[in-house]
């Protein structure tokens, strides 16, 4: 059974929403008030987090963020809330939807009753608008972005590809319309498979940004925890998605698990890699590469329940196969070099030591396909034509 470390998970995160609570308490003490403040789940959403961590705060108030969590008793009657319609004149308010205002970056006022009636005003002129709810994954709470909203826009430069990480040009493309069928096929997959990850990963997900974009290479981010962003293109298969769900929200419930880092790390966790096992082409940090070792297992773990319970047939296996091989190139990339001991604290050991372990059995059970696999036109992305083109008989 793959290690899930579901108790540390659920401490990490009772911790993360404990922070950002008292940040909300500090900032709107009024606001506060009026939620269910022993909910961890509100204070998990994660626009609090893109808010908090933004240097202009005008962007979006607390009250639009948090409107959607407040009890029609909380609320007076009209009461007034300032607003602010995004990039493409929508009021996003979480967990509600999309209010198309028509007026773009623009400051309004939203007037809410309790009976929950809307009305937007800029000045005294009453605004007309139309009302998208906001789209959720099946049987689910996580939120499926139609769109790239500007509070996104600052966490890109981080996660731009090897190619172009010194340009920042970047033609990103909603893949919501196209991809919404295939991201509720990987969910439901995923959800109904039984595996112990799926109740973290679940709970841990709370947004998906699917998106085109040659320069960006998918992420995740504590700047916006909860949300996946995954970077892939029209003709991606579900075999794609349930890959990028498990590595992605991989990395919000890590952030999780690891979140006391003294409890984890004896070493700086931000230490370059190549300090720590001498080979200088590595670029990552010590945090960074921990995290790759649970996505690794995530990404192992999902990929062995698909194929060890033979749901997807012919191309879509093949795809399967292909991933499956090349997420073992991925084990033991530098790790395994380093002195444990002045690394890791217990704690951090056991975690490294148990998902070290998890994906040598895994991969033990693969090795003649491995074997027969040719990786070798593979760039960091997997890519399914060029895996096709040297293994044809696979």
């Amino acid at each position: 059974m793959a290690p899930n470390f579901l108790n540390d998970f659920k401490k990490g995160q009772s911790e993360i929403a404990s922070a950002i609570r008292l940040l909300v308490l500090q900032e709107n003490e009024n606001l506060f008030s009026k939620l269910d403040f022993v909910n961890d789940d509100i204070f998990l959403e994660p626009f609090l987090f893109l808010y908090f961590n933004q240097k202009d705060k005008t962007k979006l108030t607390l009250w639009q963020i948090l409107l959607g969590y407040i009890k029609k008793s909380k609320l007076p009657n009209d009461f007034p809330i300032d607003v602010t319609s995004n990039n493409n004149g929508q009021v996003y308010i979480p967990k509600i939807g999309y209010f198309d205002v028509g007026k773009a970056d623009k400051k309004l006022t939203l007037q809410v009753e309790r009976k929950k009636t809307y009305n937007f005003y800029c000045g005294s002129e009453k605004i007309a608008y139309k009302f998208i709810p906001a789209t959720v994954l099946n049987s689910s709470s996580i939120e499926v972005y139609p769109s790239n909203d500007r509070l996104f826009k600052s966490l890109y430069s981080g996660f731009l590809n090897e190619v172009h990480k010194k340009q920042m040009s970047l033609s990103l493309k909603s893949l919501y319309g196209i991809s919404l069928g295939k991201l509720n096929h990987a969910y439901k997959f995923i959800k109904a498979s039984g595996l112990n990850y799926s109740t973290p990963l679940s709970t841990a997900t709370r947004g998906v940004f699917s998106f085109e974009d040659k320069n960006l290479w998918s992420f995740a981010d504590k700047a916006a925890h909860g949300i996946s962003f995954i970077c892939g293109k029209p003709t991606d298969s579900v075999i794609f998605f349930i890959c990028e769900l498990a590595h992605q929200g991989g990395h919000t419930v890590f952030n999780a698990v690891i979140q006391n880092n003294e409890k984890i790390f004896l070493a700086d966790p931000y230490t370059p890699m190549k300090m720590l096992t001498d080979n200088e082409k590595d670029e990552r940090s010590l945090f960074g590469a921990f995290h790759g070792l649970f996505t690794t297992a995530k990404v192992a773990e999902v990929l062995d329940y698909a194929y060890s319970s033979n749901t997807f047939k012919g191309e879509l296996k093949r795809e399967l196969l292909g991933r499956l091989v090349d997420n073992h190139y991925r084990h033991r990339t530098g790790l395994e070099k380093m002195n444990h001991k002045k690394v890791f604290t217990p704690k951090g050991f056991e975690i490294y030591s148990a998902l070290d372990k998890y994906l040598y059995r895994v991969y033990t059970k693969y090795q003649n396909l491995i074997k027969q696999c040719d990786l070798t036109n593979q760039d960091f992305v997997f890519d399914l034509e060029k895996f096709k083109k040297l293994n044809p008989f696979i």
